[in-house]
């Protein structure tokens, strides 16, 4: 069976999708931070996974990025330092970074209905202090679901 949505179903305003799911209330406002809690932190720490996404001249990417956990280091409550595992050298989210430095990132942790997303700015850094991580540079704001986080510093 084939069904064609005629133009009426579309939304094609901030009004009309608001009047469809209502105004953001409770908990979604409350967890909004500026920047990593102490509670986030040990979310982050505790991450085995995260999606980066990124957007550069070719279009948009999300990239899967795992380790045991604890491989997301928290430096200070702006700052994550994510290392880069050699792959498979195309190299797309630093390509990405270099023309545009903003990010999203989605923390899981698997059987926890939890999430953690930060939005910020990156950069690449060759820096054998930090093991050859790259470092993160997000200033936080929770949305989404149970717990989650976006930043710009």
């Amino acid at each position: 069976m084939t069904s064609t949505l005629s133009r009426d179903h579309l939304i094609t305003s901030i009004e009309a999708l608001q009047k469809i799911y209502g105004e953001a209330h409770g908990p979604s406002i409350a967890k909004e931070t500026d920047h990593i809690t102490s509670h986030y932190r040990a979310f982050i720490e505790a991450a085995p996974f995260f999606a980066l996404a990124s957007a550069g001249p070719g279009g948009l990417d999300c990239s899967p990025r795992g380790d045991a956990p604890g491989f997301v280091r928290v430096q200070d409550e702006k700052t994550l330092l994510v290392p880069d595992r050699r792959g498979n050298n195309r190299i797309d989210t630093l390509r990405n970074i270099l023309a545009d430095p903003r990010v999203a990132l989605l923390f899981l942790i698997p059987g926890c209905g939890e999430t953690i997303r930060i939005t910020g700015r990156a950069h690449a850094r060759k820096s054998n202090s930090f093991d050859g991580m790259n470092v993160w540079n997000t200033g936080l704001r929770t949305s989404g679901t149970s717990s989650t986080s976006e930043a710009v510093r």
